[in-house]
């Protein structure tokens, strides 16, 4: 494991906004011990959303966002932690000519091929498919 293999540096996980917020809420397995092993020091990649143009699920990630960070940090003062998140804002990325926005997510809930050969290389396409990862599950 890193951690025991690199005593001497400091781990920060960085993830995207949607997967932050599962983190937060438990989704993940042992997802508290996820937190612990990188001593609460993250980072949040989050869509650069503009107020004006921005859907209600873009508004909406961005408040869970902001509820998230704030019960992750009521959950390690109770535990007398410290905590390091910074979030990040990035621009979106939009395949224009597919009209798809680019994003694990994207790549996650989707099984229509035609979208996920314009966002994934064939590689990670057969992978997942190979796997029956996220939507090609046979548990979805």
């Amino acid at each position: 494991m890193l951690i025991t293999d690199e005593p001497n540096l400091e781990f920060t996980l960085a993830l995207g906004a949607d997967t932050f917020i599962d983190l937060v809420n438990g989704k993940w397995r042992r997802s508290e011990d996820v937190l612990k092993l990188v001593e609460y020091r993250i980072v949040v990649f989050r869509r650069l959303v503009e107020e004006d143009n921005a859907s209600s699920e873009e508004l909406k990630q961005h408040d869970e966002v902001k509820e998230c960070i704030a019960k992750l940090q009521q959950r390690v003062d109770s535990i007398t932690a410290t905590t390091t998140i910074s979030v990040t804002q990035i621009p979106s990325a939009t395949k224009s000519d597919i009209g798809v926005s680019v994003s694990s997510s994207a790549a996650r809930n989707t099984t229509d091929e035609t979208v996920l050969r314009e966002i994934l290389s064939a590689d990670v396409l057969d992978y997942i498919r190979e796997r029956k990862m996220y939507a090609f599950s046979d548990f979805r």
